[in-house]
């Protein structure tokens, strides 16, 4: 496995959320609610944790909530990825927690990120590692710098033609 330095000098494992290990017992609910809900097997443990702090950041109720969806989910007996509709018509209170964590998982961060004042309650979960980027991987990369020359975004890629 790769080693990367951090800023303190120490060499320290390289992990990759399909390598990370098994979230703490504190948070195990979370991931295993997580999975049913995004399809997704393995979660970064780290991110399992940040999601869940994040969400009861924004909302003070989330814990009581989150027990709901679980008691919720425990009742309904079927995969919740697959019998979305079905749950959120016998659950409705429980569906709204469980698009909250959707959401989070997805986008990145809870709250609502606002452009037009300088304080939101936006909480940051994960920007490379935000699920939205999974289903198109193969034919995008996940946005950041530039990855050519200027305007290399006018002209099609060369594959096109061929695709």
């Amino acid at each position: 496995m790769k080693r990367k330095i951090s800023r303190g000098g120490r060499a320290r494992k390289a992990t990759t959320p399909l390598q990370a290990s098994a979230p703490t017992a504190e948070y195990a609910g979370f991931a295993v609610i997580s999975a049913q809900l995004t399809g997704q097997e393995k979660l970064d443990p780290h991110l399992v944790s940040r999601c869940y702090k994040a969400l009861c950041k924004v909302d003070a109720g989330f814990e009581d909530r989150f027990r709901q969806l679980e008691q919720a989910a425990q009742d309904f007996a079927r995969p919740l990825v697959t019998h979305w509709g079905d749950f959120a018509a016998t659950y409705p209170e429980a569906s709204e927690v469980a698009m909250a964590i959707i959401s989070a998982w997805y986008l990145g961060y809870t709250g609502g990120p606002r452009s037009d004042c300088t304080e939101d309650d936006a909480q940051f979960v994960a920007y490379e590692n935000a699920l939205m980027y999974r289903s198109t991987i193969d034919a995008t990369v996940i946005p950041s710098y530039a990855r050519g020359k200027t305007n290399y975004w006018a002209e099609p890629p060369a594959t096109i033609g061929q695709d």
